[in-house]
């Protein structure tokens, strides 16, 4: 920390001063939260106000009250008004506009989420109130406008501003009600980011985020008094919205510059539990074909449980990481700019380790499979495509083949340019077992089929199928279906205009070839490379293609 950042809060904070208004705000939301707790859950008992356990998402052995938000909102009130009490210095005063914004908005919030603790809310009606509170905010004062990279670098985001806060607090708040799916987990992921927001307030100066930012630890620890396993009660919408919605502006506010341009990887940091699992679920749901607002019972701390952590065994793993992730945050953030680059990249390479191992270990095969995916395409690009033009090729020699006996030599000459151990026609289904002087010397047993149908012949009951053989330890042989899809089209177009010389003796024997004018083999890798050399190996038999020029 620089001799100016000192100077700072030596000018904002007087120490006994600080202390004793820091230890009045937190005692105060600490016990108006802790107190009106069992209050609201005697209440949720008579009332039937309730949430149910069932065998996917909610494992808790019995019913359990969800109204802890309504405790919460209450602390935060009760505590708001000491901390404007006790603010001798006017703070709050030049903040007025965008505090009374902040607290309309909480309270829409608020009533949303607990009409749907209670009734039940649609999720768009509930996502129009998030927008309408996250409008009310950017109206007065609240706006990501400049953003600070590492190395120092502003970027102004223009007319973005209004888009980019919008999204970041409606997707902040949505991110936070999906943490509330595990006692304890909420409240301490909250603690954990408000305690980077008011670290990074009192470099700043930021006398009004300390404040509210103590103010909210205090009402969550008195919750998470009745949250912690086994929970006595739950967090809810009423609570999970608003704190979300809090969190959204207090980490942006408290992790701004003097002149509003805010530092963009502390906040990411410090939510970076809340941003990440509702990241993955939203692309696990968008792998499967799910609708992205469907609940599951999939994410990272049920992953954690299932793979046999206990409760509270999960909790210490995710504050930690969510701990030590923020801490990066804060040193990337006012670490010395020499060291500020090396921080943040050492930050992103452990997200992604944790993102890559993570999903191994936590059993998303969704994104195992994504990712391997992206990898495969990536090292075989340029060998998908040059299937895909050794199959154009094929596909024009197939239209400038005069009998069927020339049709079949095409077809099955020109296996070997991707790797397949057979390629053929054949009438009916062709289930058969690939023709074994063909295969040999590969064991049937490591091979499988591909049938791709053609519909080239009218009148014939039978279909005709372009047929492939791969071994299972092809290199290629995931591009199997896209060859045949070329191919099939083009014989299929021959058909259409060769009728009369297809008949059911057709592609039945193709040693006939040689008898009907063919002079063996037609030269596909001759045709297909014409103008280079190359050599194609496969089993004992090898293609050799020579210069035609």
């Amino acid at each position: 920390m620089d001799s100016l950042a000192y100077q700072v809060v030596e000018s904002a904070f007087h120490p006994t001063a600080l202390v004793a208004s820091a230890a009045a705000i937190l005692a105060v939301a600490y016990l108006s939260s802790a107190l009106t707790q069992p209050i609201v859950r005697r209440i949720a008992f008579r009332l039937g106000f309730l949430d149910y356990p069932d065998a996917e998402r909610r494992l808790h052995a019995q019913a359990v009250p969800r109204l802890g938000g309504v405790g919460v909102f209450v602390a935060l009130l009760v505590a708001g008004s000491v901390a404007a009490a006790v603010d001798s210095g006017g703070h709050f005063l030049t903040q007025l506009p965008l505090i009374l914004a902040t607290t309309v908005g909480g309270a829409l919030l608020f009533l949303a989420g607990l009409a749907d603790d209670i009734k039940g809310v649609p999720p768009v009606g509930k996502l129009l109130v998030q927008t309408a509170a996250a409008l009310i905010v950017y109206r007065y004062g609240f706006r990501i406008q400049h953003a600070v990279i590492p190395g120092g670098f502003v970027i102004d985001l223009d007319w973005m501003a209004l888009p980019v806060t919008v999204l970041w607090i409606v997707g902040l708040s949505n991110a936070f009600n999906l943490v509330d799916g595990a006692d304890g987990l909420a409240g301490g992921v909250a603690i954990i980011a408000l305690l980077a927001t008011a670290a990074s307030a009192m470099v700043t100066g930021d006398q009004p985020i300390v404040w509210c930012s103590l103010a909210l630890i205090g009402a969550m620890l008195g919750f998470l008094r009745y949250n912690w396993p086994p929970a006595r009660i739950f967090l809810g919408d009423s609570g999970s919205l608003v704190v979300g919605f809090l969190l959204a502006i207090l980490t942006v506010k408290g992790m701004s510059r003097a002149d509003g341009a805010v530092y963009g990887i502390a906040p990411i940091f410090a939510l970076s539990y809340p941003l990440l699992d509702t990241g993955i679920s939203m692309l696990r749901r968008w792998l499967r074909g799910d609708s992205l607002s469907r609940a599951d019972g999939r994410h990272i701390h049920h992953q954690l449980q299932a793979l046999g952590l206990g409760p509270r065994q999960t909790l210490l793993v995710l504050y930690g990481l969510s701990a030590f992730v923020a801490a990066l945050g804060l040193s990337a953030t006012f670490a010395p700019p020499e060291l500020t680059i090396a921080v943040a990249v050492a930050g992103a390479a452990t997200l992604a380790l944790i993102l890559v191992y993570g999903a191994q270990w936590l059993e998303y095969h969704e994104l195992i499979e994504a990712g391997a995916s992206i990898g495969s395409a990536v090292m075989t690009a340029r060998q998908r495509v040059q299937d895909k033009i050794y199959a154009r090729d094929v596909a024009q020699m197939v239209a400038r083949a005069r009998t069927t006996n020339e049709l079949r030599a095409v077809i099955e000459d020109s296996a070997d340019l991707f790797r397949f151990t057979h390629m053929e026609l054949r009438w009916g289904t062709s289930r058969a077992i690939a023709p074994v002087r063909k295969v040999s010397p590969i064991d049937p047993s490591r091979l499988w089929a591909l049938d791709y149908p053609i519909s080239g012949k009218r009148g014939r009951k039978e279909p005709l199928f372009l047929c492939v053989w791969c071994s299972v330890d092809s290199i290629r042989a995931a591009g199997a279906e896209r060859v045949t899809k070329i191919i099939a089209s083009a014989v299929e177009q021959w058909i259409v205009h060769h009728e009369e010389e297809v008949h059911t003796g057709s592609f039945e024997n193709y040693a006939g070839a040689k008898s009907n004018g063919v002079a063996g083999p037609v030269d596909i890798a001759g045709h297909v490379a014409k103008g280079r050399e190359r050599s194609v190996s496969k089993g004992t038999k090898a293609l050799e293609v020579k210069s035609l020029s």
